[in-house]
């Protein structure tokens, strides 16, 4: 049994039959078969009835009031957002002040209590890093690398020049687009 859809004519194939350009064996098939004859005459009228539509034709200025409304939406946008995280981040900001204007003693004794907790808490995560990266099996390769001045000048020049292509791949990226302006033919 052959495979029906091989042997149809394919949507590009009626397409090439309306501009006249269908090749002679697959013509054939369109004049044998009933089914591509038939899809192929409504295709024809269909392209018939698509070719006496009226052309559209835009009013005059329709292009500038388009992208007047476009430039509006694209400023406000932005302020907006700018609006919003300054109130977000002005707003808990002003929270604190005041409350630390109406409550100075508690304040001062969060703080002196705060601050002997965080310097024993610094101490104890320098230690414990200090610990961890002497335990690592690659840290001696490091520390022979840098205990020779000049390999040491060679991992900075490596560092600063890795660093420098990296800020200008990222500004690259981060590189606003030209601003491309469609106009419409009126």
């Amino acid at each position: 049994m052959t495979d029906l859809i091989a042997i149809h004519l394919t949507p590009d194939e009626l397409d090439d039959w309306l501009a006249g350009a269908l090749a002679r064996n697959r013509e054939a098939h369109l004049h044998g078969c009933a089914d591509c004859r038939r899809l192929a005459d409504a295709d024809r009228a269909l392209a018939h009835l698509l070719g006496t539509l009226p052309l559209f034709s835009p009013a005059a200025g329709f292009g500038d009031r388009v992208m007047a409304r476009v430039e509006v939406r694209r400023r406000a946008r932005p302020m907006a957002v700018a609006a919003a995280l300054a109130a977000g981040l002005l707003l808990p900001m002003a929270a604190s002040v005041g409350w630390s204007l109406a409550n100075p003693d508690t304040l001062t004794q969060l703080l002196q209590g705060a601050g002997g907790e965080l310097g024993r808490l610094a101490l104890a995560a320098v230690r414990s890093s200090g610990s961890t990266l002497l335990a690592q099996p690659w840290y001696p390769w490091v520390r022979g690398l840098i205990e020779s001045p000049a390999r040491l000048g060679l991992v900075f020049g490596g560092t600063a020049v890795a660093y420098a292509g990296g800020v200008v791949v990222l500004r690259r990226l981060l590189a606003l687009p030209t601003p491309r302006v469609a106009h419409v033919q009126a």
